[in-house]
């Protein structure tokens, strides 16, 4: 069976929301047309979003093959902007307050959306006004997560429909583990001695690389998630920077705690001090402020040390209107299609169809492609390709003997030639051209 190549992109607040979205295969579903919603989308509108992170590779393309669909279904395209982890904290709220261009954002409990929901940044929704522009979405969403988003009794957020369990890691070396007696680290203390043999030994390398935003607070909420069920930030803002209200997560009664209650203050308290010792020891980079490269780029993550991996809530991804929002009708068709309609998650998930097709795969002999004659982006000029995985004298004789197209030569630079050394094998290609 052929299977498409996929051009596979994340999208990262397209891909949080839309996962429980996707309609099963055998629902017959109306087709999305303009006429579908109330009011009038005769007039192109384009809407511009934001989201965390950097732009994925291949991001034009599966944003060309989104806004084609979105142009048919709701006459409206869609401009994605990206806002760094390095500048989140300065340029977020900058944003929104700029008065600049902006339909629709990325927001979260942990990301500003309490703050700048009672700045009046966001636009109040409410369950009447999701109903009847994204009917699909409100059909599948819990009634508690509307109320879950209210920020003093209004609700500025779509959040959600599937809270998810993220388990943070980290990658070590195992030959430093080794040398450092470290066998079986369970919580992020464990691995003192781990940091210890790196800063002697290893004088090129930084146990713990922080950046200026994401990684920064996370090793001090790991230790004090090995005195209490922390959440990772204060219930009241979701800045694990900040100060405010706590719950161990593993009570069943829900106390709410301040800083100054226990378990919350020993396991604060506990948490500064190892950081301090450490910061001391070198093996926290001198200034995480002035660092925008996130730790996951420099090998190194961030170890769960609890052992249990607590459900998110609703508000733990969402995105909000803005409150100077031109287009907030067409906005929420978009994303009622994006979160809920089965091609567009399978667009925004899984990515685009390629130019070329799978055929066939022979381990360590050849893989056969043949190009999409559907592809969105107009159909390649090259029919089928042959990878064969040759060595360097079978692959001159294969030449020689005119097996191999003498013209391959001429697309070096394009597609890759003969004597590019893979393991001590050459790819060599052949195709037709019609």
């Amino acid at each position: 069976m052929k299977r498409n190549v996929r051009v596979v992109i994340s999208l990262m607040i397209l891909i949080t929301l839309v996962i429980a979205g996707c309609s099963s295969k055998d629902e017959v579903r109306e087709p999305w047309r303009w006429s579908y919603w109330p009011g009038n989308n005769t007039k192109e509108v384009k809407l511009y979003g934001y989201l965390l992170g950097d732009a994925p590779k291949g991001m034009p393309d599966v944003l060309a093959a989104l806004n084609e669909k979105l142009k048919k279904d709701i006459n409206a395209t869609v401009e994605l902007n990206y806002i760094s982890w390095g500048d989140l904290a300065s340029k977020y709220p900058l944003i929104l307050a700029s008065g600049q261009d902006v339909d629709f954002i990325f927001t979260a409990d942990w990301n500003f959306y309490v703050p700048e929901s009672n700045k009046g940044s966001f636009m109040e929704l409410n369950p009447e006004l999701i109903q009847k522009y994204m009917p699909r979405y409100y059909a599948k969403q819990d009634s508690a997560a509307y109320e879950a988003a209210k920020v003093n009794g209004k609700q500025y957020m779509i959040p959600t429909t599937t809270p998810d369990r993220k388990v943070a890691v980290m990658v070590l070396h195992k030959d430093i583990m080794t040398a450092a007696g470290v066998n079986q680290p369970s919580k992020l203390s464990d691995l003192e001695p781990y940091f210890a043999e790196i800063k002697k030994n290893h004088p090129n390398m930084t146990p713990l690389n922080l950046d200026s935003q994401y990684d920064l607070p996370a090793p001090f909420g790991a230790l004090v998630s090995e005195k209490f069920a922390y959440g990772g930030a204060p219930m009241d803002t979701g800045d694990p920077s900040a100060t405010g209200n706590y719950s161990d997560q593993e009570d069943p009664s829900g106390k709410i705690l301040s800083i100054t209650d226990e378990p919350v203050k020993s396991a604060f308290t506990y948490a500064a001090e190892t950081m301090k010792r450490w910061y001391d020891a070198g093996y926290i980079n001198k200034n995480p402020y002035a660092n925008k490269i996130r730790s996951k780029d420099n090998f190194c993550e961030v170890l769960s040390p609890s052992g249990h991996a607590t459900t998110s809530s609703w508000l733990n991804n969402g995105v909000a209107i803005a409150a100077n929002s031109k287009n907030v009708e067409r906005t929420l068709q978009a994303l009622d299609l994006i979160m809920e309609d089965e091609s567009y998650a399978y667009t925004v998930y899984y990515g685009i169809e390629g130019p070329y097709k799978f055929v066939q795969w022979d381990k360590g002999q050849q893989l056969i492609v043949e190009r999409n004659e559907e592809y969105y982006g107009g159909v390649p000029p090259i029919k089928r390709i042959v990878l064969l995985f040759l060595s360097d004298d079978a692959a001159y004789a294969a030449l020689q003997a005119g097996e191999l197209m003498s013209k391959l030569l001429t697309f070096a630079p394009l597609l890759c030639l003969c004597n590019y050394q893979v393991e001590q094998a050459v790819m060599a290609y052949q195709w037709v051209m019609q």
